[in-house]
């Protein structure tokens, strides 16, 4: 607004500027006018002054007529003089109002000069405050939606976008919900302090119980460290009786359970219970984990020994066209051939032909002799037959006597395999006399260790 009103004074002052130069302009034209027919005059005058200077005796009628002509133009002298006088000071009036308007124009553009920076200051004070409050329509947003979540009674159907109250509003101002809010969250404050000082002092009662049974854990340590000295005493002894394969012995490694028994307080009897049982659990873990591992081993041995095997019979064929073509074109195959009537012989002939320069020549390797025997073997006539009598046997069995056979191939591939069943088995008779006894006094009422 001051940038338009200043430049609207601007274009008016040098509208009237160049209207009052203008207008100089023309004064000046008819001042230079007005003084050339002053000069003209001027000059004329003076020339009829000589001329009359020079012709003094000229008629009457000259004479007036040069006097009129004179008068007129003394006349016009003074005229324009006056003219010349009167532009002049119409001049320096406009020059003083040329310069008295310039100085209000200057006085005007200072005076909007310092406006227009007080306008540009408040105006950066606008766009400052105006940057700081740019959220202030996300802030209303939000107060609306607070307001509607918080206040949800207070609030009318269409007041979601129009948060701003009115002094004539007849609800109630944010601050007193507020206020009220405040109020109730205080007293929510009070009973979360009393529930949270129920909950400490359920909390030290907690702490005291979790001393006692960190001691009752200590305590139950140290009893299942003797019980495991006692069980590994108990082992050792059954063991011991298992050596010796002896009924007697295996009595008194039960009467030693029974006094080791004995000497416990019966009221840790069941605790006890609990803790062999669980160490058994863990045992029977980790002897599964084994088993497992033993398995994947064994998988692995099985598969290797299949590789072993293939490569040795990979092994004996090489060996075999190798042999076959040291012996290509020897006496020794003529004699194979005459002679494969009689299988003797041709055993025979095999010795023989092992005894020849290339069979003494393969003696001083041992691989080939390893192989050499293989293959000797594989052509023995007694092996062959011992292996078709063993096939036919085979077949001619039952399925469950293959499963048993099978089955007791494969206890006996292992050394640890028949440890574990003995074990089982001890396992499974020391639990059935357990039970028994712990039948004999719960019904009973009597000791059943000694049946």
């Amino acid at each position: 607004m001051a940038q338009s009103e200043l430049f609207r004074l601007k274009t008016e002052a040098n509208a009237t500027e160049t209207g009052r130069s203008s207008e100089l302009e023309l004064l000046m034209d008819d001042l230079e006018k007005s003084n050339a027919k002053l000069a003209s005059a001027e000059a004329e005058l003076a020339k009829l002054r000589e001329d009359h200077a020079d012709i003094p005796k000229l008629p009457i009628v000259d004479i007036s007529r040069l006097q009129c002509r004179i008068e007129e133009l003394e006349f016009e002298l003074s005229s324009c003089s006056q003219q010349k006088s009167s532009l002049l000071d119409q001049l320096e009036s406009l020059k003083s109002l040329k310069s008295s308007n310039e100085k209000n124009l200057e006085n005007c553009i200072q005076e909007l000069q310092t406006t227009i920076c007080q306008i540009k200051a408040s105006l950066e004070v606008a766009n400052i405050k105006l940057e700081n409050q740019s959220d202030y329509e996300e802030i209303k947003r939000e107060l609306s939606l607070l307001r509607s979540i918080e206040f949800p009674e207070n609030v009318q159907p269409n007041e979601s976008d129009n948060f701003i109250q009115d002094e004539t509003s007849d609800r109630a101002p944010l601050e007193v919900l507020l206020l009220k809010k405040n109020k109730s969250l205080e007293n929510q404050l009070a009973e979360a302090n009393t529930s949270r000082e129920k909950l400490q002092i359920e909390l030290t009662q907690v702490q005291s119980y979790e001393v006692e049974a960190n001691q009752r854990i200590k305590e139950q340590t140290e009893l299942i460290k003797l019980l495991e000295s006692d069980l590994y005493r108990l082992q050792t002894n059954l063991d011991e009786s298992l050596k010796l394969n002896d009924s007697r012995n295996r009595l008194e490694g039960h009467h030693l359970a029974e006094v080791i028994g004995d000497q416990k307080p019966s009221q840790y009897n069941q605790s006890l219970l609990n803790i062999v049982q669980n160490q058994r659990d863990r045992f029977r873990t980790r002897a599964e984990e084994l088993e497992q591992n033993e398995i994947s081993l064994r998988q692995q041995l099985v598969s290797l020994q299949r590789e072993v095997e293939s490569v040795r019979a990979d092994n004996v064929k090489l060996y075999e066209k190798i042999r076959f073509l040291h012996s290509y074109g020897s006496p020794v195959i003529q004699n194979r051939q005459n002679n494969l009537s009689n299988q003797y012989s041709s055993s025979s002939v095999t010795t023989s032909s092992s005894q020849s320069p290339c069979q003494n020549h393969e003696s001083n390797d041992a691989t080939i002799i390893k192989y050499s025997h293989v293959y000797e073997a594989q052509l023995n006539p007694f092996n062959q037959f011992s292996r078709y009598e063993k096939q036919r046997v085979y077949k001619k069995l039952q399925p469950y006597e293959k499963l048993m056979l099978h089955l007791g191939r494969f206890v006996s591939s292992d050394r640890r395999l028949p440890a574990h069943f003995q074990h089982s088995a001890l396992e499974t008779e020391a639990n059935c006399h357990s039970r028994f006894e712990k039948h004999m006094q719960e019904v009973h009422n009597q000791g059943g260790g000694n049946l």
